[in-house]
């Protein structure tokens, strides 16, 4: 993925600054420690140069996630945060994740079909996507939303062009916002456990947990990861999300 062309510039802009702060230490040192070894205070200045420029800042952290969470040319798979296109569905969203296929009749198989359908829920239940774009599924027109929906979730996610750009917006490192605008949903495929998928045909986040971070356990990668959730979010849906499973 292409990294966005502001973000290039900060890190550039960053890396350079890095290194004057760094030349402005190294001459500081030899002015307020001549007494010391030249050799020996040189190794030590030279040792924390390199150790200066080889921390990343925040904006180069962020973008190496972004490289592999976000997911812009079409190529839904669980685990990124995917841009909805004009014509999607949720099944077919799902179908292109869990198998590699939009075609509906590439897949015949009756477990393999019931795993797109489990999918599909598991994708509409994630309460970053309610949260952001969740609407009762009375009210939804478009999306391919499937009657099973009704007996896991009153909310369902709202495929019509009516968003803010979150994809900028996250770009940006700014909050996602359910603010109306002219775009399609950026949303999040759950990271499921493919080696079940693979072995009974199953689809479950069981023991699918991100790594734990300095405030605490690591939550269920039914949403992004903790880099996204930090951003926060405006939300137009309620407190809880609208599943139940």
């Amino acid at each position: 993925m292409a990294v966005n062309r502001k973000s290039v510039l900060l890190l550039g802009a960053g890396a350079f600054a890095l290194m004057l702060a760094s030349a402005g230490k190294k001459g500081k040192k030899k002015d307020k420690t001549p007494s010391q070894d030249p050799k020996k205070a040189q190794e030590e200045e030279d040792e924390e140069i390199k150790k200066d420029l080889g921390k990343k800042s925040d904006e180069e952290k962020f973008d190496d996630i972004l490289e592999s969470l976000i997911e812009v040319e079409g190529r839904a798979r669980p685990g990124v945060l995917y841009q909805v296109r004009p014509g999607d569905s949720i099944l077919e969203i799902s179908r292109l994740a869990l198998y590699g296929t939009r075609d509906p009749s590439a897949i015949q198989d009756p477990r393999q079909r019931s795993a797109i359908m489990d999918y599909a829920v598991r994708i509409e239940c994630s309460p970053w996507n309610q949260s952001l774009y969740g609407k009762p599924l009375n009210e939804l027109r478009t999306g391919g939303h499937i009657a099973m929906d009704r007996q896991f979730t009153t909310l369902g996610i709202s495929f019509d062009p009516v968003y803010s750009d979150n994809l900028e917006r996250i770009l940006e490192m700014q909050a996602p916002t359910a603010d109306e605008g002219r775009h399609l949903p950026l949303i999040w495929l759950p990271f499921i456990d493919m080696e079940r998928l693979d072995n009974e045909g199953v689809v479950t986040l069981e023991g699918m947990n991100w790594p734990d971070t300095e405030e605490g356990r690591g939550h269920s990668m039914i949403d992004p990861p903790a880099e996204i959730l930090k951003l926060g979010y405006e939300s137009v849906a309620t407190d809880q999300p609208g599943c139940n499973f």
